[in-house]
């Protein structure tokens, strides 16, 4: 099981966060769940490439524009299964009844949820492996995360017949859903964000959240440790943190922190290992010094994510039953960024010159092979899927990369380089919140303080993460917007 790291809070949310909160509906129809339909995402790519199966199966088809085409067509529903390397996924070949169920019925795509956010941002899942359900109109109106393998065939003859006989009732339920306004703009401060973490904090077992699984959310932590308008925020991250790392979280003998637990005390981590999180992590113990714990993260990012032959980091590993790790083939755009900024702080403030020649090898495998040819970065390389996939929110983060990078080797142009991606988001109007949230740090630092802070006042247009809602507020730490 995977969930996506959205974090709900049963008290009451401040009333300042409450234009970045959406409003869903959800609405019983047997076993179908009718809610609002997510915005396309901005960085979606309006593929209509012609629909081919994918080899091996005349079942799963790869995501496009095309299948709402064929849905259409086929006056059938459009069945998008998320799925992620190195997890449980359904196997059609010793199922063929299940796969008749899905020929006979649906039009159906299978994602993985990395390589496709925009897939994901617009289907509105809240976790996976799921199965989203959608009219031919591409509008979402079932979800089922982590169904039982054994169920799946049940549940999904069930909403077949659902669709064939309650249609009308469907279409009826989706148009009642009410139009969600992003309302006016909302001045945010980093107290604002402190106040949202306490509310989500677990005074028993440290970590933010109480619900299972249960998040590493190593971003939070690295706001709290930057953030010094309030004692309690140091209290509650030298808790958390104290007892993440004395937990089976932090893995001793295979190296690393696990993204997750299954139980809120931290004792059941889940398989995976993401490296965004040994990044945030790494630079949290070095704003408090822990500079032992620091170096045994530096060493997993090294020999456990970093590729020596071709100089830069790969984004996840999944441990496998059989006693080795799955390591997921794609090279990220984000995640690099974010060790490359984790590598150079270990630079200035340990001298590791290891850890500035990881960083500067693997900025110059993403301008070498990531970069488009309007200056932009595609999300991800080495695999096939959503290859020509370009994420705005992941811009930012590569400029704050290079800015960093340039504070330590100023006479290499990384910083013209950053320019030139804050110069392009200056222009992009419709971004996310994490986009907005990092293009105002970025142009910050570049000495933009004006554009920064229109930037960071504009509208948000998703409900947000503990994760976004941590990136925001290191923002306007780095601001002094506190």
């Amino acid at each position: 099981m995977y969930i996506k790291k959205i974090q709900r809070s049963a008290r009451p949310a401040r009333r300042v966060l409450s234009t970045f909160l959406l409003v869903s509906t959800g609405i019983s129809l047997g076993c179908t769940e009718i809610r609002q339909v997510a915005p396309v995402d901005n960085t979606q790519q309006i593929d209509k490439k012609p629909v081919v199966a994918i080899p091996g199966t005349d079942v799963w088809l790869p995501w496009s524009e095309g299948l709402l085409d064929r849905a259409t067509e086929l006056d059938r529903p459009l069945l998008i299964y998320f799925t992620t390397p190195g997890w449980k996924e359904i196997q059609l070949n010793d199922r063929e009844s299940l796969q008749s169920v899905l020929q006979e019925n649906y039009v159906a795509t299978k994602v993985n949820p990395f390589y496709r956010p925009d897939v994901v941002r617009r289907f509105s899942t809240s976790g996976w492996p799921a199965a989203v359900l959608a009219l031919p109109d591409g509008r979402p109106y079932a979800t089922a995360v982590d169904i039982p393998d054994e169920n799946l065939k049940l549940y999904l003859l069930r909403q077949a017949r659902n669709y064939a006989e309650k249609r009308q009732m469907i279409e009826a339920k989706l148009r009642s859903v009410p139009t969600i306004s992003s309302g006016s703009n909302v001045t945010w401060t980093a107290h604002d964000v402190f106040e949202t973490m306490t509310m989500e904090f677990d005074s028993l077992y440290g970590g933010f959240g109480t619900t299972s699984p249960k998040y590493l959310n190593a971003q939070v932590m690295l706001f709290l440790a930057n953030y010094s308008g309030d004692r309690n925020a140091s209290a509650m991250m030298h808790r958390s943190l104290e007892a993440i790392l004395a937990s089976p979280m932090n893995d001793s003998s295979k190296g690393g922190v696990y993204a997750f637990s299954y139980t809120p005390d931290w004792r059941a981590p889940g398989p995976e290992q993401d490296l965004s999180d040994q990044a945030a992590l790494l630079r949290t113990l070095l704003v408090l010094g822990k500079e032992h714990a620091a170096h045994q993260i530096l060493e997993t990012m090294e020999s456990g994510f970093f590729d020596d032959d071709m100089g830069v980091f790969y984004g996840r590993r999944v441990w496998q039953d059989q006693g080795e790790w799955f390591v997921d083939p794609a090279i990220y755009t984000a995640r690099n960024a974010a060790a490359i900024r984790a590598c150079v702080a270990a630079f200035n403030q340990l001298g590791d010159e290891n850890a500035m020649q990881m960083a500067r090898r693997a900025m110059n495998y993403l301008l070498l092979h990531h970069e488009t040819g309007d200056k932009k970065f595609y999300h991800h390389s080495n695999v096939d899927e959503g290859a020509d996939l370009v994420v705005l929110a992941d811009q930012p983060k590569v400029g704050l990369a290079l800015f960093d990078l340039s504070e330590v080797d100023p006479t290499v142009p990384w910083r013209d380089r950053a320019w030139g991606i804050a110069e392009q988001l200056k222009g992009e109007w419709e971004l996310t919140t994490t986009a907005t949230t990092t293009a105002a740090e970025l142009l910050w630092r570049l000495g933009e303080h004006q554009a920064a802070v229109t930037m960071l006042e504009q509208n948000a247009d998703e409900q947000p993460s503990l994760d976004v809602c941590a990136r925001h507020g290191i923002a306007l730490v780095t601001m002094g917007k506190f």
